[in-house]
């Protein structure tokens, strides 16, 4: 239990002292607190603080189930108000429950039985006796009179009907028939029994004023779809494999579930889409038959009728992918979903485009006997192109024996280096191009980048961006090392932050300029100049060894950098920009 924002209650599975385990959770509102909590028997009591007393069955605590509640406190916000405490403890079973916020002391007394039900689902038939299930617990204080089972129902919450519910020879299942009304309409219900006090018990607690209900009568609801998306492609083959989710208010008919598509503004085809049981949704392909060509545009959507007497049909929107010669694999401006990453890897804003690249180690050096691997989990078709290559921005220092490589492989086979790199590239963006075309005329063509650094000292690492495959043209030309020039003056965030006792700051030029990167204390007073004079452009860097000017150690705390950059007469005007770092000894 914490008594925090977002507080809320967690049962451990103990039995074994060595393997403490998460069992289950219960939680009212993910931004409130929750107070003191109490067991009795297989009940849990709790102070809810703005949500009330709580009341959970704990019987399975990998599945806490609430079975009764009570709030005194009309409002839900704040943090510490309502509910403070919360005591079970007595021999007439009442619960005593106190308020912080001055709303009085409350006897509460408990709620003596647990309903389990489920709806029944939408139906058409306005002839035939409605079946009903539900399964009721009551508790060792408060035993039941089993013989005034019954429910109450009628249409639209005018009540018309009284029915007796048996048992089933299962310990408190309860079974029935609701009358049908014959006409449609939302037909509404509500579960009584009495225990042997003479005590009546609703479900749902409220009855009449809250009920349960299901619709009956002519389903006039379409089937609703979830077609899958298919991104922009290199994949000219010719079959693409979709696949969908489709669900209905009573039933939809499987064999109805078509594939629509067509090339460009050409006439179209369609292909019934077939149910996976194992994976819970239905597939189906897009086959042309033949190769696209670069350019084409292949528009798509689904269609599914109805199991009722309307036949209802939904067609899904259309939607469309195109075929094209590049294909960007990544940015990293977004997350990476579409990465196996084993080790490190992460964002940094020492970037080649954007705001973003990524590198093994972002938070500081990578380390030493480690395998740093980035994996895409899509692969590419190439059967039909003839020439592939793939480019990409990248940077790299690295120490002696840490190696860095592009591999590639096919299917599930092993992995083959298609290109490495050691040493140093001097902190500067560089284009570089890696010949796939060995893979030319394959399927399931997949990429990773590893950095291996066995043997290694510690270093700063591989920093990759702008990942593109490109296929049916020549790899670009050009030295596969050209310097890649920023497009904008950029002050970078040190790293690592918080340091002890150098940090490194990065910082872009787009064009030659007059610079000074100066660090001040938190009062203003200059500290060190790193850089004071002229520099060319590129992507450069400072260190920062936590010493004055005249070589003296400074005291931990918050340190400002200030960038000052003056281009050349004639570009933009001077840029300006801060950042905090944190010496923490």
């Amino acid at each position: 239990m914490d008594e925090k924002e977002g507080g809320h209650i967690k049962f451990w599975d103990a039995l074994d002292y060595a393997d403490i385990t998460l069992a289950g959770e219960y939680e009212v509102g993910n931004d409130r607190s929750v107070h003191n909590a109490f067991v009795k028997g297989d009940l849990l009591f709790v102070s809810y603080y703005v949500y009330g007393t709580r009341i959970v069955d704990i019987s399975d605590p990998y599945n806490p189930k609430e079975v009764a509640y009570y709030d005194f406190h009309i409002e839900s916000f704040g943090l510490f108000a309502g509910n403070w405490g919360v005591f079970p403890y007595t021999q007439s079973g009442l619960v005593f429950s106190t308020s912080m916020s001055g709303e009085g002391f409350f006897v509460l007394s408990p709620y003596p039985a647990y309903f389990d039900h489920k709806v029944q689902g939408e139906t058409e038939d306005l002839a035939s006796p409605l079946p009903i299930a539900v399964t009721v617990t009551e508790y060792a204080d408060y035993p039941l009179d089993l013989s005034t089972m019954r429910v109450i129902s009628g249409l639209e919450g005018v009540y018309t009907d009284t029915t007796l519910l048996s048992g089933t020879g299962t310990p408190r299942v309860f079974t029935g028939d609701l009358p049908n009304p014959g006409q449609p309409g939302n037909l509404t219900y509500f579960f009584t029994i009495q225990n042997q006090a003479g005590r009546v018990i609703q479900s749902p607690v409220g009855a009449l004023h809250t009920s349960y209900s299901f619709y009956i009568g002519p389903d006039i609801t379409p089937p609703s779809v979830d077609l899958s998306v298919h991104p922009t492609t290199i994949d000219n083959a010719g079959r693409y494999r979709l696949f969908a989710t489709v669900a209905d208010n009573i039933e939809f008919d499987t064999t109805t579930v078509y594939l629509h598509y067509r090339r460009n503004n050409l006439p179209g085809d369609s292909s019934l889409m077939t149910y996976n049981t194992n994976a819970g949704h239905f597939e189906g392909v897009i086959d042309f038959g033949e190769a696209l060509t670069d350019g084409d545009t292949i528009r798509h959507h689904l269609s599914v009728y109805a199991v009722s007497a309307w036949r209802n049909r939904t067609d899904s929107p259309e939607q469309y992918f195109a075929i094209g010669p590049d294909l960007l694999i990544d940015n990293f401006e977004g997350d990476f979903g579409q990465w196996t990453i084993t080790n490190g890897w992460g964002r940094t804003v020492y970037a080649y485009s954007g705001d973003y690249s990524i590198t093994e180690s972002p938070f500081g050096f990578y380390a030493q006997d480690t395998a740093y691997v980035l994996e895409h989990k899509v692969s590419y078709n190439l059967s039909a192109r003839s020439q592939a290559h793939l480019s990409f921005a990248h940077t790299y220092i690295l120490t002696p024996n840490a190696v860095a490589l592009v591999q590639i492989s096919q299917g599930d086979g092993a992995w083959s280096t298609v290109s490495q790199y050691t040493g140093t590239l001097d902190y500067q963006w560089r284009q570089q191009f890696v010949s796939l075309d060995n893979y030319a005329g394959m399927d399931s063509v997949r990429i990773r980048f590893r950095l291996e650094t066995y043997d290694a000292a510690p270093g700063d690492g591989w920093y990759l961006d702008s990942l593109v495959i490109h296929v049916d043209t020549p790899q670009l030309a050009g030295n596969q090392n050209d310097r890649i020039l920023p497009t904008g003056f950029e002050l970078g965030q040190n790293f690592p932050n918080p340091f002890n006792p150098q940090t490194t700051i990065q910082f872009a030029l787009p064009v030659n300029s007059d610079l000074s990167i100066v660090v001040y204390d938190l009062l203003g007073r200059e500290v060190v100049r790193l850089v004071d004079g002229y520099r060319e452009p590129g992507y450069l860097q400072v260190d920062w060894n936590g010493r004055t000017a005249a070589g003296k150690e400074v005291p931990s705390g918050i340190y400002i950098v200030r960038m000052v950059a003056s281009p050349q007469a004639g570009f933009t005007p001077a840029y300006t920009k801060s950042i905090k770092m944190v010496l923490l000894k």
